[in-house]
């Protein structure tokens, strides 16, 4: 091989590499502050106003879960994945109307959760949540987490991956006791 083919290669390959790994902070290019992820959100079009006010923020493994709301009182949640480079790239966003609550499973890093988050105006106690899958009723879980003195909350729990397919949330309430 020539010596002028050898280093074509090696240029390829560095330019290759080159590449991707400017991909890869392109895409994990999002700082861990309340203001990297509001430029994010508003920048790409995710939210249409500027009115943003990050309520609560949480960490579960490499994830990150952002509580937010705006002053009409639209309540949004978005997800975060965390890359080697400690910086996040932005997976998805929910909305809720008006402020409220709502619990769910999600999947992270290869486990599952049970995530309640929302609003707690009253300074409720508890938040209680009952899961059950719907091909056996019978697997259930109940939990409540706790939520006395927060007014915006992020709550989750790992659950079996039985409930990973179809399952009922019901009876999520906030409660006092």
């Amino acid at each position: 091989m020539s010596k002028n083919k050898i280093i074509s290669i090696i240029v390829f390959i560095v330019l290759l590499i080159s590449l991707s790994i400017g991909g890869y902070y392109k895409k994990y290019s999002i700082c861990d502050s309340n203001q990297s992820i509001k430029n994010y959100l508003i920048k790409h079009n995710h939210i249409n106003s500027k009115d943003i006010q990050i309520q609560k923020q949480i960490n579960v493994k490499n994830a990150k879960i952002v509580v937010f709301k705006f002053s009409n009182n639209l309540f949004q949640y978005a997800f975060f994945k965390k890359g080697l480079n400690g910086r996040y790239s932005f997976t998805n966003i929910y909305s809720k109307e008006p402020l409220g609550y709502e619990s769910f499973i999600k999947k992270i890093d290869g486990n599952f959760y049970l995530i309640s988050l929302g609003y707690n105006p009253k300074n409720y106690k508890y938040i209680e949540t009952n899961l059950s899958q719907i091909s056996n009723p019978k697997n259930k879980i109940n939990t409540a987490f706790n939520i006395k003195n927060q007014e915006y909350f992020i709550k989750y729990k790992v659950i079996s991956d039985k409930f990973k397919d179809k399952y009922n949330i019901s009876n999520y309430n906030l409660k006092n006791h």
